[in-house]
């Protein structure tokens, strides 16, 4: 089961766009159209952070999260739905950081975001020049 405690785990970084690579993925089923779905990313090295740092996001299925969704499948090249989430382990997209609080705990959120054109470009380059080593 996706605990979503683990949210509070993320360190806590400038906010900004950031080139991400997902590590894993787990999904649970839910009663609406998505499964929910727990993403651990991975920044860039270009930003000069701790490689080692993981990134948890969560997308909970509701009415309300559709374009979460879209985003997500968007930003990791997966089409349009969630028959191989699998295929999205070792993709780049760019995710937005963002700075959250809950009660006293303090940690970063990811936001999966529109990929425009150039950006999933670049994206396929990081992909490209990792797999060349």
């Amino acid at each position: 089961m996706i605990d979503n405690n683990i949210l509070f785990n993320n360190p806590i970084i400038k906010p900004g766009y950031y080139f991400a690579k997902i590590k894993t993925i787990e999904s649970e089923p839910s009663s609406y159209i998505y499964p929910k779905i727990l993403a651990k990313l991975q920044l860039h090295e270009r930003y000069g952070l701790d490689c080692n740092n993981i990134f948890h996001a969560i997308l909970h299925p509701t009415e309300d999260s559709y374009y979460h969704f879209k985003n997500f499948f968007n930003s990791f090249m997966l089409g349009q739905g969630t028959d191989n989430l699998d295929e999205a382990i070792g993709q780049w997209g760019s995710i937005e950081i963002c700075n959250s609080e809950f009660n006293d705990l303090k940690y970063s959120s990811v936001r999966f975001i529109y990929q425009p054109r150039e950006i999933m470009v670049e994206s396929f380059k990081i992909w490209r020049e990792e797999r060349r080593g």
